[in-house]
């Protein structure tokens, strides 16, 4: 009953919200053509369809987080690069394979081992 009631709520879902809806190839041309000189702020991020205060803060380089071109939603940077948390996927599961499972406690300890 319940998978039935949550399929049916997943595929009804609309994104209430535009954040983020930016391309990232308009952005770089966008801050080509600001660097350039050939258009001031408002002018391309209209032309190019990218929000202008976030072409402000990518050509000023005053995000935190994320780099120039690239999106990042949310506030939080991730801890493991991509290779160390597929390492520790892949372990995990050979760990499951052999029926040894593992609580969220030991995946946290794991984790924190390969981090530091």
């Amino acid at each position: 009953m319940y998978t039935r009631v949550l399929k049916e709520m997943v595929s009804n879902y609309k994104r209430k919200t535009n954040r983020g809806a930016w391309n990232e190839k308009n952005m770089e041309r966008t801050l080509l053509a600001v660097a350039e000189k050939r258009m001031g702020w408002l002018k391309a991020s209209r032309h190019f369809q990218v929000p202008q205060a976030t072409l402000r803060r990518r050509a000023m380089n005053l995000n935190k987080i994320a780099v120039r071109t690239r999106k990042h939603l949310g506030r939080h940077k991730t801890t493991l690069n991509r290779e160390l948390e597929e390492a520790l996927v892949e372990h995990m599961l050979a760990l499951e394979a052999r029926f040894f499972g593992l609580t969220t406690v030991d995946v946290c300890i794991l984790a924190y081992e390969l981090a530091v």
